[in-house]
């Protein structure tokens, strides 16, 4: 789990296979206007929190039931952060958005 403040290069790389993983942008220090992820959540989970008004191109390889969500607007505009994420999804799931804050998602994470 990445979260409060960290600074990120222009590419990360995430091998989850089997596992979990979280990583909450929100106070992250961007390196560059246009951030790419790359993960592999076969078989286990990703949970990407991206600032508020970010935007994300989210393009995995899915097959063997994978899924993937994306609550947030997929066009890069000029004023905000760009998130292009890439990867495998074999049977995992990933979800990327945005995290409001108040209630009870603040107490439990």
């Amino acid at each position: 789990m990445r979260k409060k403040e960290w600074t990120v290069p222009q590419r990360v790389e995430v091998n989850a296979r089997f596992g979990e993983v979280k990583l909450d942008f929100r106070e992250a220090r961007l390196t560059a206007p246009v951030t790419e992820v790359w993960l592999d959540v076969s078989w286990g989970s990703g949970d990407l929190i991206i600032p508020e008004g970010a935007t994300a191109e989210v393009n995995l390889e899915t097959s063997w039931f994978g899924s993937q969500r994306s609550d947030v607007d997929s066009i890069a505009r000029h004023d905000a952060p760009h998130f292009v994420i890439t990867g495998k999804n074999q049977g995992g799931s990933l979800k990327v958005r945005h995290k409001r804050s108040g209630g009870w998602s603040d107490l439990f994470g």
